[in-house]
């Protein structure tokens, strides 16, 4: 049996974290004031939890950023809304345009 706490046996359990953070909702970075959706949050092994936020930079640029978790500020509640997609019938250049070669 290893007394280190890097290995767990098969028959250990991990931790269970929870949160009040929700994917999809808008939060605010109060140390920085950049603002977008809350894409991925992430738990540490130490208790660390952190969110990813993509948004739109000063530069128009859609971005990714991580942030400490207690050091959002919740500014929207309305989950992204599926929007219907006008289907454009258009070639994609792929080789269904060519008619088969034939063989000698």
């Amino acid at each position: 049996m290893r007394n280190n706490v890097f290995f767990r046996s098969a028959t250990e359990s991990f931790s269970e974290f929870r949160t009040q953070l929700k994917l999809g909702e808008r939060y605010r970075d109060t140390a920085t004031g950049f603002e977008g959706t809350a894409t991925c949050i992430t738990f540490y092994q130490h208790g660390c939890e952190r969110v990813t936020l993509k948004g739109i930079n000063k530069n128009g640029e859609i971005v990714d950023y991580g942030f400490d978790a207690p050091e959002l500020e919740h500014i929207d509640s309305t989950t992204l809304k599926k929007t219907p997609v006008e289907v454009i019938e258009a070639k994609t250049g792929g080789p269904h345009d060519r008619a088969p070669m034939r063989r000698r």
